[in-house]
């Protein structure tokens, strides 16, 4: 007996056919589009999180670093920013008064705030209102400034860091599909991602986050969610799964970040495992709400992070095929305005 799809088929025009499914596909953009709505409505700093702790250390972070970009400007002028500055100094007495966490974001902004005290000082500008007083408030209670916001970087440090074949190690990078049986270490795996810390970030909120699983159990728990990795994924010695913390991103103009700012995440990790000899496949994560509901619940992942991609990793063989993936040609991608 003929399916309902079938006997449609054989009794509906074409066109007519194309236009149902364009009109499905339509239903689930929205379906779809009001999901991604709601999560980051629920879980970002611009919606849901707003006024958290959260919150604050982002606004604290998008603001020093903001400092931090000023005073590595070729020449930084005295006295810049002064209404976010003197408004991240009054949130950072505000933390201090209350006793509140001292988190990573504080450290930065104090040591931001010191700096730029400093330069103004230097260029006899006016401080902006609470930056003083903020300062000596931190010494009261001890809190000591361990950092600078700027750095000096020599050419020839960075040209001693990249003499080597580039082209050759880009074009050396592939999906691997057929990985070796030899035991794959954690170390590896962390030290992949400490390197891709160096990934930038909007205004160094540093919204990534991994999560690694390397028992059997676990990585076939997490696969059977995604479509691509079917006669090769349980080879893989761990399977990643790269996500977003929504709480990053405080503005509704954000929307898109956690993609940005994850998927460059994900490829310097990508890059990261090549440098170290691991081979791996990036796995798709374009699914519907119902799949990323249950990953999110299989893997034990927070609520407010955006899943990015899944990596396959393993060690590699000492032959193995891979698809050719032949590129388009530099002409077809770029184009230089004169």
């Amino acid at each position: 007996m003929m399916g309902l799809t079938a006997v449609a088929k054989t009794i509906l025009p074409k066109p007519f056919r194309n236009w149902l499914k364009g009109l499905n596909s339509t239903r689930l953009l929205a379906q779809y589009s009001v999901y991604d709505f709601n999560r980051f409505h629920r879980h970002s700093s611009a919606g849901g999180l707003r006024g958290s702790l959260a919150h604050e250390d982002a606004e604290m972070t998008k603001t020093y670093h903001a400092i931090e970009k000023g005073l590595s400007l070729p020449v930084p002028r005295p006295g810049f920013g002064a209404i976010v500055v003197s408004r991240l100094a009054n949130t950072l007495a505000r933390r201090i008064r209350n006793n509140g966490p001292w988190t990573p974001a504080c450290a930065h902004s104090l040591n931001a705030l010191s700096a730029y005290l400093r330069h103004a000082r230097e260029g006899s500008a006016a401080i902006p209102k609470g930056v003083e007083e903020v300062l000596s408030l931190a010494a009261e209670r001890g809190l000591e400034i361990s950092g600078k916001p700027t750095k000096p970087i020599r050419r020839e440090d960075v040209e001693a860091a990249t003499s080597f074949d580039a082209e050759r190690f880009f074009w050396s990078r592939h999906s691997v599909r057929q990985f070796s049986d030899e035991a794959l270490e954690a170390a590896f795996l962390l030290k992949a991602i400490d390197m891709a810390r160096s990934t930038p970030s909007v205004c160094n909120r540093q919204s990534g986050r991994v999560h690694i699983f390397m028992k059997p159990e676990d990585k076939e728990r997490i696969l059977r969610h995604q479509n691509g990795n079917r006669g090769f994924g349980d080879t893989a010695g761990a399977i990643l799964v790269v996500t977003s913390d929504l709480s990053a991103f405080v503005d509704p103009s954000e929307r898109y970040q956690a993609w940005i700012d994850g998927g460059m995440f994900a490829m310097t990790i990508t890059l990261a495992l090549h440098a170290l000899g691991l081979g791996s496949c990036c796995l798709n994560w374009s699914s519907p709400p119902q799949l990323d509901k249950a990953l999110h619940r299989d893997g034990s992942i927070p609520a407010g992070e955006t899943v990015i991609m899944l990596l396959a990793v393993g060690r590699l063989r000492e032959s193995f095929a891979v698809a050719t993936s032949d590129r388009l040609p530099v002409s077809e991608i770029a184009r230089v305005i004169q």
